[in-house]
C-alpha cells in the first residue's frame, strides 16, 4: 500500500484496541500536551487525511489535542474539507489553535519587508493587516479576501486560545498585541521554562517546560520518552509547578521528508519572493511513516494509560 493510499485508510483496528483505556483525569503536578502543528500546503489531502486519523485516536482515547493550523492551512480545510473543517470546530478533544510561517514577513526566519525596521505602529498595522486577510504563498503578499487569524476565529466560533508566532525580538511585541486585540490568550514559548502565569506582551504564556519533538525519535519507545521528559520538567531550571511536558508533532512528520514551508522558503531556495510552490518534498516510505504513526499511537496510549498521573490537558482546559 502506497502513503498516499495509507493514510487515506481507516484506521479502525487501532481504534478497537484503544477503547478499553482508562480514562481517569486527578489531581496531578506534571501534565502532558499534545499538539499537532498542521502546516503542510503541499499535499493537502494527506494533510487532512493525517489529522482525521489523529482525531479518530484522540477521541477514542480521550487524551485531549491542541491542532494549530497556519492561515493557509485553515483556508485550505474550510474551503476543501469542510466535514474535517467542522469536525476540528465541534471535538470533545481538539482545541484548535495557530501558527505563523513563511512567506508572512513577521515570521524570524523570513523577514523579506525587513518589518524589524519599522516603527512599532507600522509593525502593528501590518501584522494586523496580514492577519485579517488571505495569504499569496508566491508572492507573501496579503490577498484581498479574508483570512489569518481573524477568520479563523470567525469560522471556528470561538478565538483559538493560543498563537505560536515567532519573530525577531523588535518585532515580537507587536506581533502579540495584535493577536491579543483579536483574541488570543496563550502565547508558545520556546527556550526555557514557560510558567502557568507567565505572560509576554499581555499574553499568557502556554506553559511548557519540556519540548518533547517526539518526530525526532522514531523507532523509540515512546512511553520511556514521555516519563523521561517527565522527570527533565520537574527539575527544568526556573520551573515551577505546574509541569508541563509539550508532545509535538507535525502532520508533515507522518507523511514527508520535510516540510512543506521548510521545501519552499527555507533550504537554500531564497528567501524573498518570488517563491516556487511547486516545490515538494518527498514522501516517506510506508517502512517510515507506519514507524512514525507507531511511535504517535505509542505516546498518546501511554498517556491513556497513566492519566491518573501524568494526566493529558489542552490550551481549551488551562
Amino acid at each position: 500500500m502506497t502513503s498516499r493510499r495509507r493514510f487515506l485508510a481507516s484506521a479502525a483496528g487501532a481504534l478497537a484496541a484503544a477503547l478499553p483505556l482508562p480514562r481517569v483525569r486527578a489531581a496531578a503536578d506534571t501534565f502532558l500536551l499534545f499538539t499537532l502543528n498542521v502546516q503542510d500546503f503541499a499535499w493537502p489531502e494527506l494533510s487532512a487525511a493525517l489529522v482525521s486519523r489523529a482525531l479518530d485516536f484522540h477521541e477514542a482515547t480521550g487524551i485531549p489535542v491542541d491542532v494549530s493550523l497556519t492561515t493557509t492551512q485553515s483556508d485550505i480545510f474550510w474551503r476543501d474539507f469542510p466535514d474535517l473543517f467542522e469536525r476540528l470546530r465541534v471535538s470533545p478533544v481538539a482545541c484548535v489553535g495557530y501558527h505563523v510561517r513563511p512567506p508572512v514577513p513577521y515570521h524570524a526566519l523570513c523577514d523579506w519587508l525587513d518589518v524589524a525596521g519599522l516603527g512599532a505602529g507600522d509593525q502593528q498595522a501590518l501584522v494586523r493587516h496580514y492577519e485579517t486577510h488571505g495569504l499569496d504563498l508566491v508572492s507573501g503578499q496579503p490577498t484581498a479576501a479574508d483570512g489569518g487569524y481573524a477568520a479563523l476565529v470567525e469560522r471556528l466560533g470561538y478565538a483559538p486560545p493560543c498563537v505560536g508566532v515567532n519573530c525577531d525580538a523588535p518585532v515580537q511585541a507587536a506581533a502579540d498585541t495584535v493577536f491579543g486585540d483579536l483574541g488570543a490568550r496563550f502565547a508558545v514559548i520556546h527556550g526555557r521554562a514557560a510558567n502557568l502565569g507567565d505572560s509576554r506582551n499581555g499574553l499568557r504564556a502556554r506553559p511548557e517546560h519540556v519540548d518533547l519533538k517526539l518526530f525526532e525519535h522514531a523507532g523509540g519507545d515512546p512511553g520511556a520518552l514521555i516519563e523521561a521528559a517527565a522527570a527533565q520538567a520537574r527539575t527544568a531550571r526556573g520551573a515551577r509547578a505546574p509541569y508541563v511536558v509539550g508532545v509535538k508533532m507535525h502532520d508533515n512528520d507522518f507523511f514527508a521528508e520535510d516540510s512543506a514551508w521548510l521545501t519552499v522558503y527555507a533550504s537554500g531556495h531564497g528567501r524573498v519572493p518570488p517563491w516556487d510552490v511547486s516545490r515538494r518534498s518527498p514522501l516517506l516510505d510506508d517502512a517510515a511513516a507506519d514507524a512514525m504513526w507507531r511511535l504517535y499511537e505509542g505516546a498518546v496510549l501511554h498517556a491513556a494509560r497513566n492519566a491518573t498521573r501524568l494526566p493529558a490537558t489542552s490550551c481549551r482546559l488551562l
